[in-house]
């Protein structure tokens, strides 16, 4: 007789490797599951709607062109009507097809931008605080390589198609900015609305989902600003302080900060001094608490958190508004981050579904 062979609960007659029915229905389903995985597929695409607009990332699936890509990210916007609210008529109609290609490698490191205003769509004027992608780019240089991220980018896509998705987006930037803006909703760290204003939950859901995934992987460099710094904290696990006095409530301000010894050492060693002074323009705060991959990096006067960074050196955010800053500590900072980007810069393949078989 020939032995038996058990393969975990399934026990297969060895000599003719003959399969019940059941097994073979297992089988199949498992075989048309992986295939799946990797049929679906997606592409990225660069659009520029005019010379004066920003580079934006829209991603396409199987057999979609980036045309109907782009209809469909806008399609789905407005079917929300968290996200609706968040774009007016006049700036979706300038997100448009201008010119449109695929995204390639290039020698530059690529730095992606996370989008979370209607205005970060248009090529309109903007004064102020609007101006916070211009003074990112301006203060990275030349250097690198730089687009946005649409609001709620892999709005419309399959789960499978939004793993392929991230890990695309993974694969080829070295770094993500998340920018300041409104509030976080308090229910991304699971508390209820008391003090927080302007939230929009379902804008928030997508953000946090991306970051949650870009901190996973562990590949490239992540810097956030005000909000930005918030929201990852709060991908990170921390909870935030829903409303604080006396740091900018809706006017800029400045006091010091000091800066805490980290393993990292990331802002001490940019900066070379250990206090100094920062822009101010918030009213909520992250509650820190001892996490094993990422240190308190500064404080306020009144001990509120400053600043992040992971003990990796990979993730650094801060409550102040670097990108606003026209001193020394701002150019070191920016001077350290681009090195950073620079030491980060590589590419790989993803060929995950070659592999399976």
């Amino acid at each position: 007789m020939g032995r038996s062979l058990s393969i975990g609960t399934w026990v297969v007659n060895k000599k003719s490797m003959q399969f019940s029915n059941l097994q073979r229905w297992l089988i199949t389903i498992l075989f048309i599951a992986l295939s799946n995985t990797c049929l679906a597929s997606i592409q990225l695409y660069v659009l520029q709607p005019s010379p004066q607009h920003q580079k934006f990332i829209i991603v396409a699936q199987d057999g979609e062109s980036p045309e109907a890509a782009l209809s469909r990210y806008k399609t789905q916007l407005m079917r929300s009507s968290l996200l609706k609210s968040l774009v007016s008529a006049e700036q979706l109609q300038q997100f448009s097809p201008g010119h449109l290609e695929k995204l390639e490698v290039s020698e530059k490191p690529a730095v992606l931008i996370l989008a979370n205003r209607g205005y970060d769509l248009t090529n309109e004027e903007k004064v102020g605080g609007q101006q916070r992608v211009e003074k990112f780019q301006e203060k990275l240089g030349l250097q690198s390589d730089v687009f946005l991220l649409p609001i709620a980018g892999s709005i419309g896509l399959s789960n499978a198609n939004r793993k392929l998705y991230y890990d695309a987006v993974i694969e080829h930037f070295s770094a993500v900015i998340a920018l300041g803006g409104p509030d976080v909703t308090p229910k991304i760290y699971s508390e209820a609305q008391t003090e927080a204003r302007d939230v929009n939950l379902i804008r928030d859901q997508y953000e946090i989902d991306f970051l949650k995934h870009w901190i996973k992987a562990k590949k490239g460099f992540l810097f956030g600003v005000c909000r930005g710094h918030q929201m990852i904290a709060a991908a990170l696990g921390f909870k935030l302080t829903q409303h604080i006095e006396d740091h900018g409530d809706g006017v800029w301000t400045e006091h010091p900060i000091k800066l805490l010894p980290t393993k990292s050492k990331f802002l001490r060693s940019a900066v070379g001094m250990s206090e100094f002074m920062v822009n101010s323009y918030h009213h909520q705060a992250v509650v820190y608490q001892s996490h094993p991959d990422v240190d308190l990096a500064a404080i306020a006067p009144d001990n509120t958190v400053e600043a992040l960074e992971s003990r990796d050196g990979r993730i650094v955010s801060t409550q102040f508004h670097v990108e606003f800053m026209d001193d020394i500590v701002s150019e070191r900072i920016f001077a350290r981050i681009i090195t950073k980007i620079k030491n980060l810069n590589s590419r790989f393949g993803v060929g995950r579904c070659a592999s399976l078989f």
